[in-house]
């Protein structure tokens, strides 16, 4: 056995459900965000939504839909007392780096 990997199914459920907790998290940030930058662009009276920062919005809706998938994901693996593919981790950490 690697000593990297753990092979304890305790350990991977518990993994498992922290990383549901993380994802509702990060996607209530993610609502928080896409409600809060059109507030924060209508209160100051600027057109910078227009301007190029209606993408901002657009990307954590989008990183939301993909957190969602990653929250079905984990769940599944969940219930199903299996684990995620290891590649899931690393598409995960890319996509949350890449985030702005």
């Amino acid at each position: 056995m690697d000593r990297t990997e753990i092979q304890s199914d305790a350990y991977r459920q518990a993994t498992l459900r922290s990383e549901r907790i993380r994802v509702v998290l990060v996607i209530f940030m993610m609502v928080a965000i896409s409600l809060a930058i059109p507030l924060v662009f209508s209160s100051s009276g600027a057109d910078k939504l227009q301007d190029g920062g209606s993408a901002i919005p657009v990307l954590a809706i989008l990183f939301g839909m993909y957190e969602l998938l990653r929250l079905r994901a984990v769940g599944w693996a969940i219930r199903q007392s299996r684990d995620v593919s290891r590649y899931s981790w690393w598409i995960t950490a890319a996509v949350e780096a890449a985030f702005p």
